[in-house]
């Protein structure tokens, strides 16, 4: 069986303020079209269809179009969803039940969980998004007479999986589709989640999953994370975060700098054949583009030429020069500019950090010389100098 795998489309999502939902419109044809090419047996999207759990109308309303597009297609090509934590379950999997004699399988909470989606020669079991309450009540009612101690994320996913592969048959291929941060998984700038997941590391991992939990499954479809990669799991099993199919940070799109080779990376969809066991990433193109340019203003000028149409670019000036009409002809150069900022190279080599205990001894001189050469990367004046100390007397004549 062929299956093609994306997940977090985050439908209604913003960058800054320019709305991706008419770009998210394209990707159902191009995954419609991805599947039809590659002959896939099924498609699986692993959570946070919407990108919040009160999706505004009109991101409704596109994933409505969405789920017709993707059943446009000349073959009947079924199609799993499960939800993710941006997801609210309940409103996702609305006549889910219904929905499946048509093909579309909405698994928006844990209870199919055993009840695989059967296609071809594999079975392909769900585990949306979950908190570990909710499987410790699972596992409460399914072992009355045992206590199951459950208290982290990979506990959970062990009783979960270990029940799933007890079940399972065995002359079968197996699949999962799950919404996790498994260890060794990068982050990136467009997951709201990232800072909660890096607490979770320092709080000894309680909310991240054990990757070797999937070994013994042959593909892994999760979702969760932005970044396209491939996870270890020390078994046979190709454990994949398909990555979003668009940018949805600019940590996530293209970097030019004056003098250095761009950095590229693509968007892509994660087509496995669970026969071959070959995985391939086909890229997202045409759609979405983001674009850092770096350097002096003189250099950005330069590289504007070479931007095209369909990309959204972050200015970044690594001099201080100023103009009048400057903001003007920056927009004209590059029209669909969402984002400029100011990053001055050092004026010389950098100076030792200074201790909390320091910077208590030392005067608003002192402190204000440190605050602009370092990070304004200013050159600290007379006039500025003069400031300070007017400031100071003027504060000091005043107990406000």
């Amino acid at each position: 069986m062929k299956l093609v795998h994306t997940s977090d489309l985050h439908l209604g999502i913003y960058l800054f303020s320019l709305s991706l939902l008419p770009f998210q419109q394209k990707l159902a044809r191009v995954i419609t079209d991805c599947a039809e090419s590659e002959n896939a047996d099924c498609i699986i999207i692993s959570g946070d269809v919407y990108n919040t759990k009160d999706p505004s109308g009109e991101s409704v309303k596109a994933f409505d179009g969405f789920i017709k597009e993707l059943f446009s297609a000349k073959r009947h090509i079924p199609v799993i969803i499960i939800s993710g934590n941006h997801d609210y379950a309940p409103r996702l999997s609305v006549h889910s039940s219904l929905l499946e004699s048509c093909g579309l399988h909405i698994r928006g909470t844990l209870s199919d969980y055993l009840r695989p989606v059967e296609k071809g020669d594999a079975q392909i079991y769900c585990l949306p998004f979950f908190t570990v309450s909710e499987v410790k009540a699972i596992a409460a009612a399914e072992n009355s007479e045992d206590e199951i101690k459950i208290e982290s994320q990979t506990d959970a996913f062990r009783y979960l999986t270990d029940r799933i592969k007890e079940n399972w048959n065995n002359s079968k291929k197996h699949i999962i589709a799950a919404h996790c941060f498994a260890v060794g998984g990068i982050t990136s700038d467009s997951e709201k989640a990232t800072k909660s997941a890096l607490s979770a590391r320092l709080a000894g991992g309680a909310q991240l999953t054990d990757a070797s939990l999937f070994a013994d499954f042959d593909y892994a479809a999760l979702g969760h994370l932005h970044s396209a990669q491939t996870i270890d799991s020390g078994g046979k099993a190709v454990v994949r975060y398909s990555g979003t199919p668009l940018p949805y940070s600019f940590s996530e799109g293209n970097e030019y700098s004056n003098g250095f080779p761009p950095k590229i990376r693509e968007k892509s969809l994660s087509v496995f054949d669970t026969d071959t066991r070959v995985l391939k990433a086909v890229p997202v193109e045409n759609i979405l583009s983001l674009k850092t340019v770096s350097g002096s203003l003189e250099e950005i000028t330069a590289m504007a030429a070479d931007t095209r149409e369909n990309e959204y670019v972050r200015l970044i000036f690594t001099d201080r020069a100023t103009a009048a009409g400057l903001s003007d002809t920056i927009s004209s150069l590059y029209p669909n500019k969402l984002v400029a900022d100011c990053r001055p190279q050092s004026l010389g080599g950098a100076r030792d950090s200074v201790t909390a205990e320091q910077v208590k001894g030392m005067s608003a001189e002192e402190l204000a010389e440190r605050f602009i050469t370092e990070y304004h990367k200013r050159e600290f004046t007379d006039e500025m100098r003069k400031w300070i100390s007017d400031a100071v007397t003027a504060n000091e004549r005043d107990d406000r």
